[in-house]
């Protein structure tokens, strides 16, 4: 991942991501979500006024096994630029 994302996240060039790019991308942040809510359970475990979501061990499953987002996932890349007016912007689409 990192050919695709460095120069996006380190060089903050305007980057057009394929399909292919798109889903290992999604892939890896929803791996990357459910696997530090536990994380932070585990390291904190009575200093957060909120827990999130703990995926279940059928979501889990359903990521290691297909290297994909579970069903019923929504994942939406974003663009965060502090220098603008607007500093987050993303575009939701359809699969």
């Amino acid at each position: 991942m990192r050919p695709f994302l460095a120069p996006m996240a380190v060089s903050a060039k305007p980057t057009t991501l394929e399909p292919d790019r798109q889903a290992l991308l999604a892939m890896w942040g929803v791996k990357t979500v459910l696997l530090l809510e536990p994380a932070i359970r585990q390291m904190y475990p009575d200093r957060r006024p909120a827990e999130g979501y703990l995926a279940s061990s059928v979501e889990l499953q359903w990521l290691r096994e297909h290297r994909e987002p579970p069903p019923r996932s929504l994942v939406w890349p974003g663009c965060w630029d502090c220098q603008q007016a607007v500093p987050l912007r993303y575009a939701p689409q359809a699969r």
